[in-house]
């Protein structure tokens, strides 16, 4: 049930990357949009203090 529900989320994320690198006024590449979330993603969860 677990491995569905993370399978469906990653076919959610990489169907919303495509569709937002296909937008006109987006300059990035589909690969620059994926990494940039992942970017977002990984220093969302850092602890700015430390």
């Amino acid at each position: 049930m677990q491995r569905e529900e993370w399978l469906a989320a990653a076919a959610a994320f990489q169907a919303a990357v495509t569709e937002y690198a296909g937008r006109e006024d987006v300059t990035m590449s589909r690969y620059e949009v994926e990494q940039a979330a992942k970017r977002a993603v990984r220093h969302a969860e850092e602890d700015p203090a430390e």
